[in-house]
């Protein structure tokens, strides 16, 4: 066997990032006023509008603006979805494979 060549596959387990209870009352305010706001899908099709605009406009992208209210929307809706989930779910598991080549040399790969 090579000795210059380690292998190691391990499941990681890495905690799950926690909201507080004060980041989730803003982003559950800031939903609500987003609601009152932007009814039904008009800031989807506002955000949309915006993006081919400056897209038709020609230069580099990114063409979408993360301060949109759309795009703040999103963010602050994933707040509200790990608030609702992180009584369930402690800790988020994946499989890494690791190859040491020599002392120097390494890759890693994860599913």
């Amino acid at each position: 066997m090579n000795t210059n060549v380690n292998l190691l596959a391990a499941l990681i387990a890495l905690a799950a990032t926690f909201t507080t209870d004060a980041a989730t009352a803003g982003a559950k305010t800031a939903m609500d006023d987003f609601n009152r706001k932007w009814p039904g899908d008009s800031a989807l099709q506002d955000f949309v509008s915006q993006a081919h605009a400056n897209e038709a406009k020609g230069g580099p992208g990114p063409y979408d603006s993360k301060l949109h209210p759309y795009a703040v929307m999103r963010v602050n809706e994933a707040v509200l979805n790990r608030a609702a989930e992180q009584d369930t779910v402690k800790d988020l598991t994946f499989e890494m494979h690791v190859t040491r080549i020599k002392a120097h040399t390494a890759s890693a790969t994860s599913r």
